[in-house]
């Protein structure tokens, strides 16, 4: 896919912090945020269907695991 630019702000530490991490890792800046976004909006993504997953388990065997609690 093509890269788009687009602008947004950030605090000025964040944006030390990743300037810096990507001079020391010798990287482009915008490499570093196209993966940190990535990477942030998979994990934010999975969290809601992990949830749902879990909320169905307890459900499903309330019982037993009040009996194990004891």
């Amino acid at each position: 896919m093509a890269n788009k630019k687009f602008a947004t702000t950030v605090s000025a530490e964040a944006l030390d912090e990743l300037r810096s991490y990507a001079r020391e890792s010798k990287r482009l800046i915008s490499d570093v945020v196209d993966e940190a976004l990535k990477a942030h909006l998979r994990t934010v993504r999975v969290r809601p269907a992990f949830r749902a997953a879990i909320d169905s388990v307890l459900e499903d065997h309330a019982e037993l695991l009040t009996r194990l609690a004891k």
